[in-house]
């Protein structure tokens, strides 16, 4: 990025983070699915998390966290507008961005070593695939973020940067990815094998 004209602020420290983003996850996982089920699966028999559970899948981490979600119930989730603490996290960060005249914060997407998406480990009966840095911030202050490759890690699996701006600097940050992406051709498409 410092070679593509970037200028680079090595540490970034948001005061009170930690606390800040504390107890904000919040999604509507059944909610969510059978809505797009019912707009866009135009197959009766499938309209519902049971109805997928029920099918099944071939990947075991998709599985398990398909079931997982079957206890959940429906959350009320406050929404990024009106939620003090959501407002409060946001301003943090953005005071920061402002303070440093940052257009973007940029941080890998994930913070374990990628996995693939079926890892499970059939001893210890679980899924080894783990939770990524991109659902922090954005999805809980209603920042804008794009996520992009930034190459690949041991035995070939990729790796992503998360590019998030300030509320409704999408056309900042689309300028910011399109650069990085054109700069870097990090992004290598997958031989599809018939």
């Amino acid at each position: 990025m410092k070679a593509m004209g970037a200028i680079i602020i090595d540490t970034l420290i948001i005061p009170d983070f930690s606390n800040l983003r504390k107890d904000l996850i919040c999604y509507d996982f059944r909610g969510d699915l059978e809505a797009y089920l019912t707009k866009y699966v135009k197959n009766d028999s499938i309209k519902t998390l049971e109805d997928i559970v029920r099918i099944g899948s071939k990947s075991k981490s998709a599985e398990a966290r398909v079931k997982a979600n079957l206890t959940i119930q429906n959350p009320n989730c406050p929404d990024v507008y009106t939620s003090t603490r959501r407002i409060m996290f946001r301003k943090a960060i953005e005071d920061k961005m402002d303070e440093l005249k940052l257009d973007a914060i940029i941080y890998p997407t994930w913070n374990n070593k990628p996995a693939k998406i079926n890892t499970y480990n059939e001893e210890l009966k679980r899924v080894e695939y783990y939770g990524d840095n991109s659902q922090i911030i954005a999805p809980h202050t209603g920042q804008p973020a794009f996520t992009v490759p930034m190459g690949y890690t041991t035995g070939n699996l990729p790796a992503g940067l998360q590019f998030l701006g300030r509320m409704y600097a999408e056309p900042t940050l689309i300028k910011l990815v399109y650069a990085y992406e054109q700069g870097t051709k990090h992004r290598v498409p997958p031989i599809i094998k018939n």
